[in-house]
């Protein structure tokens, strides 16, 4: 089984607010799946949008439907999105760099398109959307009749926040907060074993709302959609992973950051040695 991705990321905006952390979501997104799951560097499209560059809604749609054909039965497609959103009527939109609210059809992604080609009954179609309400610096997303009209569709969508709230970035680690809880969640998962998308959003969501509560925010993220049986979003491979120091302090707030270091280094140490011993009896 395969696994095709396409991750697109916009931060600048001709005609809308420009936000922080898109670029870098994308590319956290991308060596996560590729270093620490079953992807494949030549089964991911890269797109970072920028002012006046060349993909188009219509060059991203045929990028994907080329994706997608590529795939055979059961293979996986994963399309990620970190940037604006828009609704208009029950329409939901993605904005790249040169969308305009005069018409969105021509200029931004169509929900229901990116929804009809991940559509195909070969594949196995995930939407990941990083976006949300209207807000500074936040990522603005569609309405809840958007959300909605996902669940009649063939894929499943797992969007950063529900209906009304903000999408927030993560000073402290340059992301998005629910790329960044996301990514953790996957690297943190069982070596070997299947990554549901029920399950990432159950762990992603208690993550992301205690940021959230601790941070005097409301982001709840919202799984929609329909699937049949228990689908991978990916296998989590063998390599090892060790969260970030500033991650490892949130979850030990009543240690000073010089006993955290000392744990840090015995566990390094012991992880040494245990492999040294292992290296010592195959030789």
């Amino acid at each position: 089984m395969n696994r095709f991705a396409i991750l697109i990321g916009c931060e600048e905006y001709t005609n809308f607010s420009n936000i922080c952390f898109c670029h870098a979501d994308v590319e956290l997104i991308r060596s996560t799946l590729t270093e620490y799951c079953d992807y494949q560097d030549r089964n991911v499209e890269v797109i970072t949008q920028y002012k006046g560059c060349d993909d188009t809604p219509e060059v991203i749609y045929r990028k994907l439907a080329e994706l997608i054909n590529r795939a055979e039965q059961e293979d996986t497609v994963l399309f990620y999105f970190a940037g604006h959103g828009a609704k208009e009527g029950e329409n939901g939109y993605l904005l790249l760099a040169d969308s305009s609210a005069r018409d969105y059809g021509a200029t931004a992604l169509d929900l229901r398109e990116i929804n009809k080609l991940l559509r195909d009954k070969k594949i196995n179609g995930i939407i990941i959307l990083d976006a949300c309400h209207s807000g500074i610096n936040a990522r603005n997303v569609f309405s809840p009749l958007v959300m909605d009209k996902m669940n009649d569709t063939g894929c499943i969508t797992l969007a950063s926040c529900s209906d009304n709230q903000e999408s927030n970035p993560y000073p402290e680690q340059e992301q998005g907060v629910f790329t960044y809880y996301l990514c953790e969640e996957i690297k943190n998962t069982e070596k070997g074993a299947p990554i549901y998308i029920e399950q990432l959003k159950l762990n992603v969501c208690s993550s992301v709302e205690k940021w959230a509560e601790k941070n005097y925010k409301f982001q709840t993220p919202t799984l929609n959609g329909q699937s049949v049986g228990n689908i991978p979003i990916a296998i989590r491979n063998h390599k090892e992973y060790s969260s970030s120091f500033y991650d490892i302090k949130q979850k030990n707030p009543n240690k000073t950051s010089k006993e955290i270091i000392v744990d840090n280094i015995s566990k390094s140490l012991e992880m040494f040695a245990a492999s040294t011993k292992k290296y010592l009896i195959i030789q």
